[in-house]
């Protein structure tokens, strides 16, 4: 004979928490089932379900004020209005807060500043990275394991060549610091700190971090020296 299992009853709790990148819900199911013999039994169950951010698409609402069909001047102003609309904080851009994704954003914006004489890039840069250093000046971002990290450390170089405000200098010099016992092989960095791998955009976003830490913050002599062996050591290669 087959055993036959009623589910009588389930009651569901529903909890959460919180990481940096998604959020964990954790389901508990508890409720009696009988056989056929009429024999009954406890039955708890436990789901754990994750959430993971991805990359988002910014506010749908978010509009520019040119008209269709119009041919703007300079290419490099609606592109840039149209990040900063989407993304009025640009830690919501990307499925992590804090990558080489907003340092590539940021240098470009820098850049664009500079030419245009506009403070709405610079403001916008400055913005972000405040959410990424407390009052005292030490660096809040990002885990410094990867280059991708300290690509984005060089908007604070930025901001403090900008504002002169000892803070951002502080923090900088912090993730500068962590380049010193950084792991490399034959005097090029990895791209992670767990495996001698080596790509050339690490070559990229290590050195932009370099350079104008030397340029704007200071040791100039180790920090062209260390960007001129990653350079020549992945050009050996």
């Amino acid at each position: 004979m087959k055993t036959k299992i009623f589910i009588i009853f389930a009651v569901v709790t529903l909890g959460s928490a919180l990481s940096a990148y998604g959020q964990t819900y954790v389901t508990n199911t508890k409720g009696y089932v009988s056989d056929a013999d009429n024999v009954t039994r406890i039955v708890t169950q436990e789901v754990t379900t994750k959430l993971h951010r991805t990359t988002s698409q910014g506010n749908p609402d978010a509009r520019l004020g040119y008209e269709a069909g119009s041919v703007p001047e300079t290419l490099a102003i609606p592109l840039a209005e149209t990040v900063m609309a989407r993304y009025p904080d640009y830690r919501t851009a990307y499925w992590k807060d804090y990558t080489y994704v907003q340092g590539y954003m940021f240098e470009a914006l820098y850049r664009l500043g500079s030419l245009t004489g506009d403070s709405r890039y610079f403001e916008y840069i400055k913005k972000y990275i405040d959410n990424f250093i407390d009052s005292d000046g030490n660096y809040r971002g990002g885990p410094l394991t990867n280059l991708d990290n300290f690509m984005t450390g060089s908007a604070f170089c930025t901001v403090y060549h900008h504002t002169g405000d000892e803070r951002y200098r502080k923090a900088a010099l912090q993730i500068l610091d962590a380049t010193r016992t950084y792991p490399s092989s034959d005097g090029q960095f990895w791209h992670g700190n767990k495996a001698p791998n080596m790509w050339i955009d690490g070559v990229f976003m290590m050195q932009i971090f370099l350079i104008k830490c030397g340029a704007y913050v200071g040791e100039q002599d180790y920090c062209y020296d260390t960007a001129c062996r990653n350079i020549m050591a992945a050009a050996k290669h």
